[in-house]
Formats: structure tokens, C-alpha cells, sequence
């Protein structure tokens, strides 16, 4: 039995995250998704984390989980503009970047989030980790200079 012939069983989130998994998302979908539901795309290893060091709001820190490292290919691949909440997302907390992502790609995804940041003042809360992450931060930081 082929993916295709199975997929209608499958519930829509599940569908929506084949979809990005696998770069054939649309930045609509992706958005959909992440306001559906966004534990889909996050890394909630990072959960257990927050609740180890003694974060007290469980809702706070759910908002404040990283966007998972494995979906981060599919999100920027997808066509569109993705909702700002899931790019001050990928902006402010604390994605893990691998290096093969384009920090450019990366910081093109999220342009709504960083003329907010901008407007605002804000470049202390951006934090982007991985091997990507000062790319990335250098390219914040030359992008608010502007």
C-alpha cells in the first residue's frame, strides 16, 4: 500500500506534518499547523528542560519551546509567509540550527518577527543556537542595523 492510499486515514495534523516532513508544505499549511497544534513542530525534549530547572507556567513555557531542529528544512522550503507567532518562534527561542541551513533562507522566513523585533528594540531576544545559530545572529544583527 502506497503513503497516498493511506493518508485519508490519517488525522489532519498528521497529514500537515508528512507534508513538511517531507517539503511539500505551503507556508499556509505550516502556519495551520503551528496554530493547531504546535507541540507537532517543537522540541519537547526542551519541556522536560524547563520543568527540571523549576519553570513554574507550563502554558509560558510550552509558548517558549524551540521549534524542532528535523522540521526547520520543511518550514523554510515551504512558499508563503508563515504567521508571526511561528517566526518570532523561530527567532526568540532557541532553535537549534544545523549549519547545512542557509542563514539568509533563515532569517528570510521570518521577516514580519524582525521588523517587530526591530520596531521594538528587541535584539536581546533573539536566540538562535546550533552550529547555524551565529550566522544567523550576525545576519539579525546586520538586518536591524538597516
Amino acid at each position: 500500500q502506497r503513503v497516498a492510499d493511506v493518508q485519508d486515514d490519517w488525522p489532519s495534523e498528521v497529514r500537515l506534518l508528512w507534508r513538511v516532513l517531507h517539503l511539500r508544505s505551503t507556508a499556509r499549511e505550516v502556519s495551520g499547523l503551528w496554530t493547531m497544534a504546535p507541540h507537532m513542530l517543537q522540541d519537547l525534549s526542551s519541556l522536560s528542560s524547563a520543568k527540571a530547572a523549576g519553570s513554574g507556567d507550563a502554558e509560558k513555557a510550552a509558548a517558549a519551546l524551540p521549534v524542532h531542529e528535523n522540521v526547520l528544512p520543511g518550514i523554510l522550503a515551504s512558499s508563503g509567509t508563515l504567521c508571526r507567532s511561528l517566526q518570532r518562534a523561530l527567532l526568540c527561542n532557541n532553535c537549534q540550527v544545523q549549519d547545512s541551513i542557509s542563514a539568509s533562507s533563515y532569517v528570510g522566513v521570518c521577516a514580519d518577527a524582525l521588523n517587530e523585533i526591530r520596531n521594538g528594540d528587541q535584539l536581546s531576544h533573539v536566540r538562535v543556537g546550533g552550529a547555524g545559530g551565529p550566522a544567523i545572529h550576525r545576519l539579525v544583527k546586520e538586518e536591524l542595523a538597516i
